[in-house]
């Protein structure tokens, strides 16, 4: 022990032989009880743990790199920490890596897509092994050339549509929205707004087309409506950063329109909730006056009064599978694309149900002159 506190005192590395003099086994046993735990007895493990803690020593991780061609590192990029559920997948995700001995590297784009290829970058100058990335449909080309070039492994979170080349983790937007549309359409409703998602940059240059980013829940949502031969009115949609506050806004704007829509779909709970707030400030019922949907199934979700109709997502199986996906092919253990799609849970509450009976008598009119 003495001797771990001289060199500390001299300012001086600890060796791997001060480690293993210390512990009383040769540098090879240090070496295999750190990389190769199965060779060596749990007694002898624990007495070089001890060790090693002792002496504060810790591997020098750009030589083992060097010698090993990795790093034990895996980067993760995705838009955002404000969200709970997000926030839980990462959790996730980086407890299972780090059982396997990982490390995970975090950044956040901002739905920015020139900073999210920065941090690619970044991310590859940093010597990771393989990357994590959030909602495909939303990368330009360049991301994934740069990878394709350095010869860095991807894989593809919350998203689980294909994407030819790389292994995709999460559930269908689309088949999502598509339960939410269908249940407004089953109560009834006829006149739609939808509260859709974009990054700030395209909100402040007042872009009104879909953001990529949602796509397919878009998709869900259009497509569905067209089969019941139903069209949103563009002053019934807006395009906006989640928030609640942004959600306050947008339902603002929406419900100023003649007429109002009886039936909101929000891209996620943030915005959902904005509007229930909104609502109880303008005096417009939920769901008498207007049913509200939105996505993601946060916490406050079932604490707001009406409680929200909403998705519930997989986020922590979808952070453990997405490190089982990482795990398998760093260690070659399956094909380098294919898919591994979770369900989701569509959540009835109190914010949804069948309008009024004088809105519905005007939807119903409103569809036979279309007709």
């Amino acid at each position: 022990m003495a001797r771990g506190r001289r060199n500390r005192k001299q300012g001086t590395s600890v060796r791997l032989a001060d480690i293993a003099e210390q512990a009383g086994v040769s540098t090879a046993t240090v070496s295999r009880a750190l990389n190769q735990p199965e060779k060596v007895t749990p007694a002898v493990r624990e007495r070089v743990l001890q060790t090693i803690q002792a002496l504060n020593w810790v591997p020098h991780g750009a030589a083992k790199a060097l010698a090993t061609h990795k790093t034990r590192t895996v980067g993760a990029i995705t838009a955002t920490l404000g969200n709970a559920n997000v926030a839980a997948e990462l959790e996730a995700l980086q407890q299972h890596l780090m059982e396997a001995g990982y490390v995970l590297l975090l950044a956040c784009s901002g739905l920015d897509e020139r900073k999210e290829l920065e941090q690619v970058r970044k991310m590859i100058e940093r010597g990771i092994d393989a990357l994590v990335l959030h909602h495909s449909e939303s990368h330009s080309p360049a991301p994934w050339e740069l990878l394709k070039v350095q010869q860095v492994p991807a894989i593809i979170t919350r998203a689980a549509e294909e994407v030819p080349g790389y292994t995709t983790v999460g559930y269908s937007a689309y088949a999502a929205f598509r339960e939410l549309t269908t249940h407004l359409l089953q109560l009834g409703h006829r006149r739609f707004g939808l509260m859709m998602i974009t990054t700030p940059q395209n909100e402040q240059a007042q872009i009104l087309e879909p953001d990529k980013r949602v796509s397919g829940a878009y998709a869900g949502v259009i497509e569905t409506l067209h089969e019941a031969g139903v069209e949103v009115a563009p002053e019934h949609v807006t395009n906006t950063y989640f928030s609640i506050g942004k959600g306050r806004e947008c339902f603002r704007q929406i419900m100023s329109t003649s007429p109002r829509p009886t039936a909101l779909i929000c891209m996620d709970d943030y915005l959902a909730i904005g509007s229930i707030f909104a609502a109880q400030a303008m005096g417009i019922r939920v769901p008498d006056d207007v049913s509200i949907v939105g996505f993601d199934d946060i916490e406050l979700a079932q604490l707001v009064s009406p409680p929200l109709t909403t998705i519930r997502t997989p986020d922590r199986d979808m952070g453990a599978a997405t490190a089982e996906c990482v795990l398998d092919l760093l260690e070659q253990r399956a094909p380098a694309a294919y898919r591994r799609e979770l369900g989701f849970e569509f959540l009835l509450r109190g914010s949804t149900g069948p309008p009024h009976e004088r809105e519905a008598h005007q939807s119903q009119q409103n569809g036979k002159e279309r007709e």
